[in-house]
């Protein structure tokens, strides 16, 4: 049986609040997985609608 090589593991957190998002980029997640209202089956997030998620987009794009 041949050696397969090592592969490098990427950190996907989920993101169900502002919060989270922020506490997902400052851990250091390589992704972060949001879901948009429409999308999204938590009544949570779909209250919080989309400009939470171009909220996000601005705290990672600002980094």
């Amino acid at each position: 049986m041949e050696k397969q090589p090592a592969q490098n593991m990427e950190l996907l957190a989920p993101a169900g609040t502002i919060e989270a998002f922020e506490a997902a980029v400052e851990s250091g997640a390589d992704a972060i997985y949001i879901g948009a209202p429409a999308f999204n089956a938590s009544v949570a997030a779909a209250r919080a609608g989309n400009k939470n998620i171009f909220f996000a987009i601005a705290i990672i794009t600002n980094r």
